[in-house]
């Protein structure tokens, strides 16, 4: 080979190279360039962006009733923060459907299209981990507010956060509220058959009783369409210490006044009531005196932000409506919600901020903890009453803690 070939060839293998480095240097530029474009589209607000929190709430089914006592209480809650957040938050309501089809979809639309910073929905704990995939395309905080079912110990994933109570937690708290409150060691059942939560709640709790030693003596065994009159009699008749009804629907209101107008002075204690605000709101004077198991009581808040939010409630809510448990927790899942999103913008800008930091209570009492932590509970017990205005009310009896619960809840009903 020449001198000369020997400098083309040269001088050619000189041009592919540069070509080949301009070439890759480009790929490289456009690729971090997309990669950044990509990286800056975050679930977090900057600051001065409207926070928006995607409300997914069922309008037909079984948890409608109770979904739609809680969206009021969002929008209550979110009425008396106008102005306060300094910045503006935009609540954009969706319905979350009957089936998980339904619900995924609207899901993937408040995160992808809507672009929200969080997400409080009242589904069931099934439904919400059938749907972790679509959570996964955008995560944000996910606040789940349904009350506790038989598929409350499915493990959603850690982006969810929920405000129920266990059945267990309720079943414990309620046999230690007979045992120890009223004293009862002979104690009766009214079971709703067709309601499966209702059944395991009344076996949970009779368990709890045997190991207290108690006695379970007669279960009056109830069904919708059928007149309860002559299992209630059977069972008053017996003559226990207490009586505990897992409260079911609107078969339950039929026992309740059989055993009452039986035998007004025996101790009647019903839980697991949804929603409490209608309940109370149907209850007439043949009822008062009963024992309520509660998430919320309005003498147990402490904080001087709820107590403002009770105030402003009665001020701007309607007429003979009640303050109960759904409501709170509707209103308290729109502050827990407004402290997450706040928090983690914190994070963002300054670095030796704590991402994790337990959640001071407003209404309910609630404290957030990491999956596992240990925080000591107490349910609520209250006793129907009925103001001067002839308004049924709960007044508080008392408080009782308990040391175990379902690891994957990260927050429970104080």
């Amino acid at each position: 080979m020449t001198g000369v070939g020997l400098a083309m060839n040269t001088s050619r293998t000189y041009a592919f190279m540069v070509f080949f480095i301009m070439i890759a240097c480009g790929l490289i530029f456009f690729s971090g360039s997309g990669l950044q474009a990509k990286s800056s589209e975050t679930a977090v607000p900057t600051k001065g962006d409207p926070i928006r929190i995607g409300i997914l709430m069922p309008q037909a089914g079984a948890l409608a009733e109770v979904a739609g006592v809680q969206a009021e209480g969002i929008k209550m809650a979110h009425e008396m923060e106008k102005g306060k957040v300094g910045r503006q938050v935009d609540l954009i309501f969706k319905d979350a459907g009957t089936s998980f089809q339904d619900f995924s979809q609207a899901l993937k639309d408040l995160l992808m299209q809507d672009k929200v910073s969080g997400v409080i929905s009242c589904v069931s704990a099934d439904m919400i981990a059938k749907a972790f995939y679509v959570m996964k395309q955008r995560a944000v905080p996910f606040i789940a507010t349904t009350s506790a079912g038989l598929d409350w110990k499915t493990k959603e994933g850690g982006t969810v956060i929920r405000m129920g109570t266990s059945l267990e937690d309720q079943a414990y708290a309620c046999s230690r509220f007979m045992v120890n409150v009223l004293h009862a060691s002979r104690i009766a059942l009214v079971v709703d058959v067709q309601d499966e939560s209702c059944v395991r709640l009344a076996s949970l709790f009779s368990s709890y009783i045997v190991k207290t030693n108690g006695i379970i003596v007669d279960i009056a065994y109830i069904k919708k369409g059928e007149d309860p009159s002559p299992g209630i009699t059977h069972l008053m008749e017996g003559k226990p210490d207490a009586v505990y009804i897992p409260f079911s629907g609107s078969n339950t209101h039929a026992a309740l006044f059989k055993a009452r107008s039986l035998d007004a002075a025996r101790p009647i204690l019903v839980s697991n009531i949804q929603p409490e605000e209608t309940f109370l709101r149907e209850v007439d004077k043949s009822l008062e005196g009963l024992y309520i198991q509660s998430d919320f009581i309005e003498e147990t808040v402490k904080s001087p932000s709820g107590k403002e939010f009770i105030e402003f409630f009665h001020k701007h809510a309607q007429k003979r409506t009640y303050l109960g448990s759904s409501t709170a927790t509707g209103a308290d899942s729109y502050f827990l919600m407004l402290d997450m999103v706040s928090r983690q913008q914190k994070a963002m800008t300054d670095e030796t901020s704590s991402t994790d930091p337990s959640w001071r209570p407003l209404l309910l009492g609630i404290t957030l903890s990491k999956p596992g932590g240990t925080v000591q509970k107490h349910l609520c017990f209250g006793r129907i009453k009925r103001d001067f205005l002839g308004d049924a009310v709960l007044k508080y009896v008392a408080s009782v803690a308990f040391p175990g619960s379902d690891p994957v809840a990260h927050i429970r009903a104080q």
